[in-house]
């Protein structure tokens, strides 16, 4: 990168692949995904340090799926058989091999989005 990326930047790639993966999740008949400024702080965090791993190194869909359980258990949550934030419980708190293909979909949704946007603000270059 020829610059850091500003806060501004990074918020709207941020943006941008979550209500892509909103879409995604709602087309799949899952509305459980409310828009980014529903979204609380802690989640917002999680999507903002994604988006610079994406932008600082090679990032594979299961690295960024490592990364996110890894930072969702720091903040608390465990394995569940349903997402309730209340308990801090989710599904998806498995190894990649583990995810559903939709899931795995998801994050191949979400890196691309990063990338595309990335592309559009001339940081890497198209692939």
């Amino acid at each position: 990168m020829s610059r850091e990326l500003s806060n501004a930047e990074i918020d709207w790639c941020a943006l941008a692949a979550h209500e892509v993966n909103r879409a995604f999740c709602q087309a799949m008949g899952d509305n459980s995904h409310v828009a980014w400024e529903q979204v609380p702080d802690d989640l917002k965090v999680v999507a903002r340090q994604s988006v610079l791993a994406i932008a600082t190194r090679e990032t594979t869909n299961k690295q960024l799926h490592d990364d996110w359980v890894a930072l969702k258990k720091l903040q608390g949550w465990t394995f569940g058989q349903t997402k309730d934030a209340k308990k801090k419980e989710h599904p998806c708190l498995v190894a990649w091999e583990q995810l559903p293909f939709e899931q795995q979909v998801k994050d191949d949704l979400w890196i691309s989005t990063v990338k595309s946007l990335l592309a559009a603000f001339w940081r890497i270059p198209r692939q």
